[in-house]
Order: structure tokens, then C-alpha cells, then sequence
């Protein structure tokens, strides 16, 4: 074997591993779970009490949409508890009338953390619940994916949104802050034109 091609052999072998812990880098902080305190945005309200639990990901996307949705249903009388995906997040469901579930989309499924707490809870109840999911493309896979699962809990799906930073039209990914304000914009509508539900 010539020193030429040994050599590239070496840097193909290094790239390719580099790539491989790379990607397990990557996975191992989306599915790790970020334990947060539960934080009420309404202390009061006729609407209803609702349960917010998402999963931060790995980028401030999520965080901000499901802030603004949360902000959004505040604003239209509901009693907001929101806390991330995690061992310490509620499972007694009794006081409250509707879950949110956010999550950024990875690999056209829902961050793992927010599954294992869906696992957590057990049986909704007939529970009525919202599914807020943050993506860089298409999250209809793992809406689909993670309402079969709600209802496979016994849980209610009311609400299906997914949130892009990159549409149809929009101009090459580079700044997406426009994209983001106006995904945070139509989150808060939202979260403003969800009235009551039935339990």
C-alpha cells in the first residue's frame, strides 16, 4: 500500500469517526432530560387549568414557542402551569383540564424526553390534549406519531401545530429570525383562540 493512500485511508477513518461521535454528541443532549421548577404565567382564570410540558431541545426554538403559545392561552383566561419533560414533572393530571406537550421534532419523531413522560403518565383519562412540536422542516410525522400515542394514553388530541423556522417560499436558511418571530406570532394566536374544552 503506497504512503498516499494509507494516508487518506487514515484521514477518511478519522473523519468518519469524528462524524460518529459527533452524532452521538448530538443525540445524547436531545434526549437527555432538563429538569426545570414549574412556573405558573396565570395565577388566575375562568377558562380552565392547563399543564405545559415540553422539552427545551437544542436550540431556543422550542422555549420560545411554547412560551408564546403558553402566553397566548394566559391571555385568553386559562391558569398556565409550564415546566419541561422530566422524572419531575406532575403525572397527577386531576388539577388540571388540558395538557400542552411541546417538543422539537428529531429524526421525524418527538424529542424522547417528552415520550418518556407521555409513558410516565399513564392513562389520560379522556383527558383533552394539545400537541405544540418545533421543527426545521416538516413536523407532521411526528404530530401523526405522537397522537397515536396520546390516544393509545387514553388522552383526547384537540390541537395538532407544528412550528417551522423554514417554509415553502421563504428565502435560504442563514438569519431565521424573521421566521422565528413570526412562528412565536402565530404560537400566541393560537394559544390566545384555544377556549375551553371539555373534559
Amino acid at each position: 500500500m503506497s504512503p498516499t493512500l494509507r494516508n487518506t485511508l487514515i484521514v477518511a477513518a478519522a473523519v468518519v469517526v469524528s462524524l460518529l461521535v459527533a452524532s452521538a454528541g448530538v443525540w445524547w443532549a436531545a434526549s437527555r432530560e432538563v429538569v426545570t421548577r414549574i412556573t405558573s404565567l396565570s395565577h388566575t382564570g375562568s377558562t380552565g387549568r392547563a399543564l405545559v410540558v415540553y422539552h427545551p431541545g437544542l436550540s431556543d426554538f422550542p422555549d420560545r414557542i411554547t412560551s408564546a403559545f403558553a402566553a397566548g392561552m394566559a391571555s385568553a383566561g386559562w391558569r398556565v402551569d409550564r415546566t419541561t419533560a422530566s422524572r419531575r414533572a406532575p403525572t397527577d393530571l386531576s388539577g388540571y383540564d388540558l395538557v400542552v406537550l411541546g417538543s422539537p421534532v428529531y429524526a421525524n419523531a418527538a424529542a424522547p424526553p417528552l415520550t418518556r413522560y407521555l409513558d410516565r403518565l399513564g392513562d389520560l383519562g379522556g383527558r383533552p390534549v394539545v400537541l405544540v412540536f418545533t421543527a426545521a422542516g416538516d413536523a407532521g410525522p411526528a404530530l401523526e406519531t405522537s397522537a397515536a400515542q396520546a390516544a393509545a394514553h387514553h388522552g383526547r388530541v384537540v390541537a395538532r401545530l407544528g412550528y417551522t423556522t423554514q417554509q415553502i417560499g421563504d428565502p435560504p436558511p442563514g438569519d431565521t429570525g424573521p421566521q422565528v418571530e413570526r412562528a412565536a406570532r402565530m404560537a400566541r394566536d393560537a394559544g390566545r383562540g384555544l377556549r375551553a374544552v371539555s373534559p
